[in-house]
């Protein structure tokens, strides 16, 4: 486990990137969009092997819009979540 502050330098197989919403990247409070977008890009090229990017589809990141499923990194890292999967509320 790590944060995206302090992943820059490291790599994984697997990087799991959580909360990828509107709000939070970029964050609602920050006063600079593209140091958020570059977060972003170093959290997502942390990873060897396999990226998941978590978010709420209610309200995604802005930023997911800017990634282009064309480039060659975006079909080996990201995929989309499997539309079979049903939101069961607990208890």
């Amino acid at each position: 486990i790590s944060t995206i502050h302090r992943a820059k330098g490291l790599e994984w197989d697997h990087v799991l990137v959580v909360a990828v919403d509107a709000g939070v990247l970029p964050h609602r409070q920050s006063a600079d969009v593209e140091e958020e977008r570059r977060l972003l890009y170093v959290a997502m090229t942390r990873a060897k092997a396999h990226l998941t990017l978590m978010y709420d589809p209610r309200r995604p990141s802005p930023f997911l819009r800017e990634l282009d499923p064309r480039a060659g990194w975006f079909a080996r890292w990201f995929r989309p979540a499997p539309t079979d999967l049903a939101h069961t509320p607990a208890g």
